[in-house]
């Protein structure tokens, strides 16, 4: 039988502290080269760690703004329906369901005209 004595339990404690310094050093750094989906992916593997929870709040955060702001170059281009359907896949974020009807009404003038 193989028993461990408190001298390996606090080297694999250390062990499992320093893969999990690591791994969260790297999702830091996904997050900062703006590689949010896969930093949140790295974040959720580290569960309560450190700030990772808060920092998946971040990058998700920073995903809806990229997507809100994509959204506004289409609509500022004149692309109402990709501009739509960017909206629309927003939901509740800021003030999208409002640009969605109002990119709907602008298309559907557009259209008429």
């Amino acid at each position: 039988e193989l028993a461990l004595n408190t001298e390996d339990g606090d080297l694999i404690a250390r062990c499992d502290e320093g893969v999990r310094a690591c791994t969260y050093q790297r999702a830091l750094s996904e997050q900062k080269y703006e590689n949010f989906e896969r930093a949140i992916e790295i974040f959720s593997s580290l569960g309560a760690y450190r700030d990772s929870e808060q920092r998946i709040v971040q990058c998700e955060e920073a995903i809806n703004q990229q997507a809100y702001e994509k959204a506004t170059t289409l609509e500022t281009e004149g692309d109402l329906r990709a501009a739509y359907k960017a909206y629309a896949a927003l939901g509740d974020y800021r003030d999208a369901p409002r640009a969605t009807q109002r990119v709907m009404v602008w298309s559907i003038r557009s259209d008429g005209s």
